[in-house]
């Protein structure tokens, strides 16, 4: 993993000049750098695992979350019903 890295690093440096689109793919690559020190250290790679695993309750969470705007929303609008709303002639 870390050779690879490193050489698209390498050739992504050497081709800074040329404008092809497939570079700058390899440019991004470099976000997996962080990835050797999970790799490398155990206690960051369990939370790293363990933030993973937590995904599905965090949706769920957000799912409710926008369920309650929703009913609010439509709660607001029915109560409202356009008072807020109005227009000044002068």
């Amino acid at each position: 993993m870390d050779f690879v890295i490193v050489c698209f690093s390498i050739l992504s440096l050497s081709l800074t000049n040329i404008n092809i689109p497939f570079i700058k793919v390899l440019r991004l690559l470099r976000v997996l750098r962080p990835l050797r020190v999970i790799s490398r250290n155990e206690s960051l790679k369990i939370a790293v695992i363990s933030l993973i695993n937590a995904i599905p309750q965090v949706v769920n969470a957000i799912i409710i979350a926008l369920i309650f705007f929703l009913l609010f929303a439509i709660f607001s609008t029915i109560q409202f019903k356009g008072k807020l709303s109005y227009c000044e002639t002068s």
